[in-house]
């Protein structure tokens, strides 16, 4: 995962591809890559593309993680800490707290699955049984 910096502001993520090319006939060749920039909420786009001209500073941050999410792409940050209630909690502290969360989420996500699967096929046998009983909606 890089960190890119520009003018326009600073992005993290995943390089994605790499393009080099001219522009025009008479034109020097142009370098750019494009990155998974996530945080669709902030940003509208899931990738961006930069030219390499205008990256002021490119880092590989050890401490960038990237947070799979149910909606508006992934998270691509920084964990400074985690609260709950009014603790707040840093470091591995807040890496253990974090991940028994993670995991709470995705069971709680299996489990509403698993029960919106059920009343699917529960409403697919109630429609089938109305209908050879000869029952239609509204009569």
């Amino acid at each position: 995962m890089v960190q890119v910096e520009t003018t326009h502001g600073t992005f993290l993520g995943p390089i994605r591809d790499t393009e080099t090319g001219a522009v025009g006939a008479d034109e020097a060749a142009r370098e750019r890559i494009q990155v998974r920039i996530g945080n669709r909420d902030l940003y509208g786009l899931d990738f961006r593309w930069f030219e390499t001209t205008d990256i002021q500073a490119q880092t590989e941050p050890d401490d960038a993680v990237i947070v799979e999410r149910q909606e508006h792409g992934n998270f691509h940050g920084y964990v400074r800490e985690v609260r709950i209630g009014d603790q707040v909690l840093v470091d591995d502290a807040a890496w253990d707290v974090l991940n028994d969360e993670v995991r709470a989420a995705r069971n709680l996500f299996a489990s509403c699955s698993a029960d919106r699967q059920r009343l699917r096929k529960e409403k697919t046998t109630t429609h089938a049984s109305r209908k050879t009983a000869g029952v239609h909606p509204g009569t």
